[in-house]
């Protein structure tokens, strides 16, 4: 008998089941989940309701793997976890060799209809592909959509919405932490750009720090703010004024760098260097200044 060598020498849809002992898992539980059946028209898969008794359906549920009914190992014919709300479509449970569902995966719709339809012979029978999640029936009444319920497993590091990376499965409450659910017993470090105290002005140490303003009136060519031989550097400026302001050295035009009623901005001033209004007073505050 030659060896296998690859996937594909099993299967290239189903990977062949296999079972880990070196981890651990949870059982969830699903307590209704909608069951939308189907059927087969012109060799497709379509919504089943109201199609009439007798009609070949089948349906997913959202997880694989369903569960037998102490919620320990995958179900069977013998002891499943999946139960009807309502048996009003489907009411005996028929068992279908693993095998036949495992030849099904590389049938077209409608040869696994005809595979399945020798295991279901009265309206009413049903089977379950456990491993796969799968109902197949023959209604014994007007198709319509039930409400199934059953039990899956997830590792604890994966699953469905809701299961995957669950951190309140690594132990401890959950509480809220920000806009997220986080683990209580675990410490969670949040990291931030921002100093535990307000920083002291890097300009204070070698220069005059203060908050305050410099104002002017408009005159001709503007008024001068700083002396002629000084060199400040004024940080974190606002125009407190109602008109714009111009920073140059002559009768202000177009040329000049403006800023409007509002702006903010840092002020480098030189020797000659003029704060001029073209309209009213003009009031700029700063938060630091430094001679240069």
């Amino acid at each position: 008998m030659p060896m296998l060598r690859t996937q594909a020498d099993i299967s290239s849809q189903v990977p062949m089941p296999t079972d880990r002992v070196d981890d651990t898992s949870v059982s969830n539980a699903v307590a209704a989940e909608t069951i939308v059946w189907s059927y087969l028209t012109a060799g497709a898969w379509a919504a089943a309701v109201g199609q009439a008794a007798g009609t070949v359906c089948t349906a997913k549920t959202t997880y694989t793997g369903i569960l037998n009914s102490f919620a320990t190992a995958v179900g069977s014919f013998n002891d499943t976890g999946f139960s009807f709300a309502a048996a009003t479509r489907f009411d005996a449970l028929v068992t279908v060799p693993e095998k036949v569902f495992s030849d099904m995966v590389f049938q077209s719709p409608t040869d696994q209809k005809a595979t399945i339809l020798a295991y279901l012979p009265t309206n009413g029978n049903y089977a379950i592909d456990h491993r796969r999640g799968q109902l197949w029936g023959k209604a014994k009444a007007i198709v319509a959509n039930d409400t199934g319920a059953y039990s899956y497993a997830t590792t604890l590091s994966g699953g469905g919405a809701g299961d995957k990376v669950d951190i309140v499965k690594y132990g401890g409450t959950s509480t809220t932490l920000g806009q997220k659910t986080m683990a209580a017993s675990m410490p969670v470090t949040i990291a931030s750009d921002q100093p535990a105290t307000p920083a002291a002005s890097p300009l204070a140490a070698s220069g005059v720090s203060a908050a305050g303003t410099v104002s002017a009136t408009n005159g001709a060519g503007g008024t001068q703010i700083v002396a002629a031989s000084a060199k400040r550097v004024f940080t974190q400026c606002q125009n407190n004024g109602a008109v714009t302001v111009y920073f140059g050295t002559g009768t202000v035009d177009n040329t000049f760098l403006q800023i409007v009623a509002g702006g903010t901005f840092m002020w480098m001033s030189q020797e000659a260097l003029k704060v001029l209004s073209s309209g009213a007073a003009c009031n700029i505050a700063f938060n630091d200044y430094l001679n240069a």
